[in-house]
């Protein structure tokens, strides 16, 4: 006997799509950005540089069926919360930064300070 004789219906599933949260640097933080950060050498030169590269990384990312949110990061915020969790201000610590905020926008349901969805 299938479970549809029993009288019991299959749930169509639903495939959600991932997320990401991109930190989103303001134009007039990035040297400062680049100056405290411990992987600068990672760093493109220019504001511009990077909005150029990360454009193309959300782009690429869309294509694939991801949901990138962008966040925006306030340098002073992003170096206090890494002081407060004893993280060196690196590649790494600026992801889990951005995703935290991220994740705290969800638990109450509002957008990140000033981010925009992208998808």
């Amino acid at each position: 006997m299938t479970q549809r004789s029993r009288g019991r219906s299959r749930r169509p599933t639903r495939k959600i799509a991932p997320m990401m949260a991109l930190a989103w640097y303001r134009p007039e933080q990035w040297e400062r950005l680049r100056a405290i950060s411990a992987d600068r050498d990672r760093l493109e030169e220019s504001y511009e540089q990077w909005r150029e590269v990360t454009e193309q990384t959300i782009e690429q990312l869309q294509r694939e069926g991801v949901v990138v949110e962008r966040i925006d990061v306030d340098v002073e915020e992003l170096v206090a919360w890494c002081q407060a969790n004893g993280l060196t201000l690196d590649g790494a610590a600026r992801a889990n930064f951005a995703a935290e905020k991220l994740r705290r926008s969800h638990e109450v349901g509002e957008p990140p300070d000033g981010g925009e969805q992208e998808s």
